[in-house]
């Protein structure tokens, strides 16, 4: 008789709290910083705003005046007769992206040891954890990005429904939820703020100062303003900065390589993803994008259960580990990106272009 062994045992919920604890740390060696969350999270709080507006959110955008005014010179003028109803809706659903880690029998078998298997776990779904939130970015900056083309995007450029365009205002023309920016064209928080550095930045940096007065004339909020910038666009700014910096420490040693990370009292984030090669950006670059999150918001879809099945927090949250019906040795942890980020006024946001040489 064969000596008594025991047979090593997984705990799938003590599994379940290592997968959330791994899904809040993008560690693999794919990972690259995320300026749109970044951004988001430094304007609107870590805790994320929750989509409760059901299969689709709209917004009333008042692109047109009610009435006319009169002015009574005489005293016996009467009221100007026209009543228009001023607002246009803009409508947005949500989207849905996920996957799911997956763990099957010889994964198990090969990690039998508590431990191995725990580092195991941690490591893939860190990685499908990375998966989600650089999907995202690439879409909604770039729109790129696998499995992602529900969400909305920046990146008028390159699509017809992005937010921001290249064009003046009063030529633009995409439409961006369902509301065409050229049937309001000179509606001015209906076309978002462009400044062109026309590949030359040393000689065009004021340019930096016309983005921001154009959206300040619009009452853009400067508490809830963020930037994104291409590595090559940050480095040239810093570069032009630099011969006007002065050092005058009171004690000690000073950092003469501080990076460009504000301007104008708007905080930049380095975004890996910055449209340089679809269409248009490949000899259009968007440089920069300097974002509204208070007309320009984004939501997330909280989680929820029905019956025994738990649907994952939009946030790129993680479910419990389930085994797969009809696949005995096999178990998966979905993983969702639910929400959407909608544009509710364009004209306190905006792009700076063609920046990234100098």
């Amino acid at each position: 008789m064969p000596a008594a062994t025991i047979t090593p045992s997984i705990d799938l919920e003590a599994l379940t709290l290592v997968g959330i604890k791994a899904a809040a740390k993008a560690t693999d060696a794919q990972a690259v910083t995320n300026g749109l969350k970044a951004g988001y999270e430094s304007t609107l709080g870590k805790s994320p705003t929750q989509w409760t507006f059901g299969e689709r959110r709209t917004t009333e955008v008042q692109v047109i005046d009610h009435t006319a005014v009169t002015s009574f010179s005489t005293g016996f003028e009467s009221y100007d007769d026209t009543a228009l109803t001023t607002g246009r809706p803009a409508a947005y659903g949500f989207a849905i992206s996920g996957l799911a880690a997956k763990i099957g029998q010889r994964q198990i078998r090969t990690y039998q040891n508590a431990k191995a298997f725990e580092d195991w776990v941690k490591r893939t779904i860190s990685n499908c954890n990375g998966i989600l939130q650089r999907g995202w970015d690439k879409r909604v900056v770039a729109a790129t990005g696998a499995g992602f083309a529900d969400f909305q995007t920046f990146n008028g450029f390159d699509s017809a429904t992005g937010f921001f365009e290249s064009g003046a205002k009063g030529s633009q023309t995409n439409s961006v939820g369902g509301l065409s920016k050229s049937t309001y064209a000179y509606t001015p928080g209906w076309n978002n703020m462009v400044v062109d550095m026309a590949n030359a930045m040393g000689s065009n940096f004021f340019q930096f100062d016309t983005a921001l007065s154009s959206i300040r004339i619009l009452g853009a909020p400067m508490d809830k303003l963020f930037g994104l910038g291409h590595q090559n666009f940050m480095d040239n700014a810093k570069r032009y900065l630099r011969a006007y910096e002065r050092y005058t420490p009171q004690t000690g040693s000073y950092d003469s390589g501080v990076p460009f990370e504000m301007f104008g009292g708007v905080k930049f984030f380095l975004d890996f993803y910055m449209p340089t090669a679809g269409a248009t950006t490949i000899n259009n670059v968007i440089s920069a994008y300097i974002i509204d999150a208070s007309n320009i918001p984004c939501f997330w879809m909280p989680a929820c259960k029905i019956g025994d099945t738990e649907l994952p927090d939009g946030h790129f949250g993680v479910g419990s580990w389930r085994q797969v019906s009809g696949m005995q040795d096999v178990f998966v942890m979905p993983m969702a990106c639910a929400g959407q980020v909608c544009a509710d006024l364009l004209g306190t946001s905006g792009v700076i272009r063609r920046g990234n040489t100098y």
